[in-house]
Parts: structure tokens; sequence; C-alpha cells
């Protein structure tokens, strides 16, 4: 689920940590009606959580930059690391991304995200190229410090996300005026779910 690396016999868990979306399924329509009343369009990250930690509630963002024809998701939340478990089997961070065994519970996230949207009012239409980056944990920490300390996502997330040069999280979609709205994530195309593997 979030990005991390680390080389010793074990890391620890950090007691409340902030981190990026990094592995599972995305789904996102192929197909995203804009213009008119449409403004909004919805997005589903399934993503298998650690035992060892917990979401904070109200914390999950999500964040989107476009430019040109290029945008970036950017999924984080805010998570506490749970003492109890930790103490009777053990964490390890590295295992944040792709838990063992056993040692998770699969979690669905539903968003509504705003369209690409002009200084002129009007809203992006054509194809673009969705980027679901991948972050370790440190650089979604300094990615999200930046944002919240009100630096511009379309400074911050060139600088600190890079090319991201993987072709598995790269999805083409259509925003277009004649697309079929898509009312809610539950409605998506189980073509138009991805699997988000790590790079």
């Amino acid at each position: 689920m979030f990005g991390l690396v680390g080389c010793m016999d074990n890391v620890p868990v950090p007691d409340v940590f902030k981190a990026a979306f990094a592995t599972g399924q995305f789904c996102i329509p192929s197909e995203i009606a804009t213009g008119g009343t449409n403004t909004h369009y919805p997005v589903r990250y399934v993503y298998n959580l650690y035992d060892c930690v917990q979401i904070t509630p109200g914390t999950i963002e999500i964040r989107t930059v476009f430019q040109a024809n290029q945008m970036v998701i950017l999924a984080t939340a805010e998570l506490t690391k749970i003492a109890s478990v930790e103490q009777s089997v053990g964490c390890d961070a590295r295992d944040l991304e792709v838990p063992p065994a056993g040692r998770f519970q699969t979690v669905t996230q539903d968003f509504t995200v705003s369209l690409p949207q002009f200084q002129d009012g009007s809203f992006a239409t054509g194809p673009f190229t969705v980027t679901i980056p991948y972050l370790t944990l440190d650089e979604g920490q300094r990615v999200m410090e930046r944002l919240d300390a009100g630096e511009s996502p379309l400074v911050v997330i060139p600088q600190e996300v890079g090319p991201q040069n993987y072709p598995a999280r790269k999805i083409n979609v259509n925003f277009s005026e004649t697309a079929t709205p898509v009312p809610n994530a539950g409605a998506i195309a189980p073509a138009d779910c991805h699997e988000i593997p790590l790079p």
C-alpha cells in the first residue's frame, strides 16, 4: 500500500506518519464526462492494509495535478502504529507495501475527484495520461510537508515525483463532453480497474 525503503534486519514502524498509496488496484473511468453540469468523476483504490497500522479517520486525501495532457493522482493518509500488534507478533515497516499473508485487511476507498479546470473556468477535454506515482515513505512525507506548508502542487509534484517512468502505473483516459457520466465508483467498469504494482 505505502512506499518504503529499508535495508536493516528490521525497520521500525513509526508511531504516527503520513504515507502515499503505492500498490493495489486503481479504478478510473476510461471515458470521463466533462462540460455542462459534470464537475466531478469517481475513482476507487483497493489496497491491503498491514495489520500493524490503522488509518486516522478523516485523514485520507486525494490530490490531482495536471499540466497539458499529463495528470498525477496522489492519494495519502495519516497512519498510526498499533502497539498491541507490534508487541504480540512484531511489525516491520518494510511490510507496509506488501503485507505478509494473513496480516492485512483489504480496504476499498472511494473518492470523488474534481475535473481538471482552466483559469477561465472551462473544463479540460481530450486524452490524458494519468500517473499513479510511486513514492518511498521519505519522498511521500516530503511531498505532504511541502503541500501542507502551502506550496503550489504545480511546483511540488513535478519536483518531488519526477518523470515516473513506470508504464504499469500510467493509465490513459479521455475527458469528453459526449461521455456518459459514471455516477459513483461502484459503477466503474471492471475493464477500467488497473493493478498498480511496485516498480
